[in-house]
């Protein structure tokens, strides 16, 4: 999703015969969805045209073999371009416009197609959250705080929805100061260490900082690397774990110098264990950290993994096999299924993991290493009630507290509950 910023700004640039249309050409089966497909339009504003190349078609007639690649087409149906991987704005204005130098009046496709779209999300699903991607707890003040992704804000709240505070605009930008004027922009990731809460703001590529007695916003990191893409946090003793998707890497921060480093990966993307210096990640998702042992989840190899910090000091992997190995199956170890994991919680002797694409929570035991499903049926809808019988539709962050799981329900622009005692599912209402 990283060239998707370089795009709006070719779009706002160039108008005349110049033209973006998007191909969806899904890895994951629950990509492949076309109700899916346009939940994502809407969560990251895409206003172009988007093929839905579930069979794989255009992919193959191109001859794709990663994602993204980029093809720049002339008027002739002639590609002057292919571009595999990430591609910055100027480069990609360079190419264009050595296409653009062969017609002289500037005008590549004479066919007028539509540039925009209607992506817009009716107001009623956004009415309080909107496409929220995380959410993390505080047990000593009984809080919750929201990560309201689209709304570009934090919210925080009681356990039973009263809000008590909004930390952010409804619009996207990068401005510190008061939490009334202070701008996010996609924010995920949430942790808190006594007053203050840290944010993965993912779209500023930047680390915040909320002193919530002081009510200020303030930047302890960002990157002008526009890849890195910090997606969630997890605190203990004074250090600061950060799940960095866009690198591939999970760093570490000391929050009283702001110093930064990458703890492991070595940038390369896929499924490899070991020394932490050389271990492979793939899009690092969610992390939580227990007395010194980071879980994480890896999204594109659809896997649990873990460093242990005081013990060996390497990578393990506890669920998952590959890139491309994934599914729904509940099982010990390897032989278990995830499908694009993107959450994960540590609560008494149990993680608990957001199945993001099979629309259901697992919990993982670690005496057995074994999953098993405790919500969800598979649909991608919103149902409360018994465990087995309640859907979501896509959840990510998830939290523990007293008891209860607390669930970012992206796609239901909603808070879910799942009671552990009674085992049962509810909605939260924010008020």
């Amino acid at each position: 999703m990283h060239i998707l910023p370089q795009l709006r700004k070719l779009q706002e640039k160039y108008s005349d015969g110049f033209h973006i249309i998007g191909i969806h050409s899904a890895k994951f089966l629950a990509e492949s969805f076309t109700n899916n497909v346009i939940q994502a339009t809407q969560r990251y504003r895409i206003n172009y045209p988007v093929i839905n190349d579930n069979n794989h078609e255009i992919w193959k007639y191109y001859g794709i073999k990663a994602w993204p690649t980029t093809l720049i087409i002339d008027a002739e149906g002639s590609t002057h371009s292919y571009i595999e991987g990430e591609i910055s704005f100027e480069e990609l204005e360079q190419k264009i416009l050595e296409v653009s130098s062969h017609f002289p009046d500037n005008k590549l496709i004479e066919r007028q197609i539509s540039n925009t779209y209607d992506t817009k999300i009716s107001e009623h699903a956004c009415e309080n959250l909107c496409f929220p991607g995380n959410i993390t707890s505080d047990s000593i003040s009984q809080r919750l705080f929201i990560a309201d992704s689209n709304n570009n804000r934090i919210l925080v709240t009681s356990l039973e929805g009263k809000i008590t505070d909004q930390i952010g605009m409804k619009r996207s930008g990068f401005l510190d100061g008061d939490i009334n004027e202070a701008l996010f922009n996609n924010p995920q990731g949430i942790a808190n260490h006594k007053n203050v809460l840290f944010v993965a703001d993912t779209g500023n590529h930047a680390i915040r900082k909320i002193d919530l007695k002081t009510k200020q916003v303030s930047t302890m990191w960002y990157s002008k690397n526009s890849q890195t893409s910090p997606w969630d946090l997890a605190y203990e003793d004074g250090i600061l774990y950060i799940a960095m998707a866009g690198v591939h890497q999970i760093w570490d921060m000391n929050i009283l110098d702001n110093n930064i480093l990458a703890l492991a990966g070595s940038g390369n993307e896929g499924l490899l264990d070991g020394d932490p210096k050389t271990a492979c990640l793939a899009q690092p998702s969610g992390l939580d950290v227990n007395r010194g042992h980071i879980y994480f989840v890896d999204s594109e190899t659809s896997s649990v993994r873990s460093l242990n910090l005081n013990g060996d000091q390497k990578v393990h992997t506890l669920i998952g096999t590959g890139l491309f190995e994934y599914g729904d199956l509940d099982a010990i170890g390897t032989e278990a299924k995830l499908q694009h994991p993107m959450g994960i919680e540590i609560y008494k002797e149990n993680i608990y993991v957001a199945d993001t694409y099979n629309n259901k929570i697992k919990v993982l035991s670690l005496d057995k290493v074994e999953v098993s499903t405790l919500a969800g049926d598979g649909k991608p809808r919103l149902l409360d009630g018994l465990n087995s019988h309640s859907s979501f539709y896509e959840p990510s962050g998830l939290t523990a507290i007293n008891n209860k799981i607390y669930i970012a329900d992206t796609n239901n622009h909603a808070i879910r509950i799942i009671d552990l005692d009674i085992g049962e599912v509810e909605t939260l209402e924010l008020i």
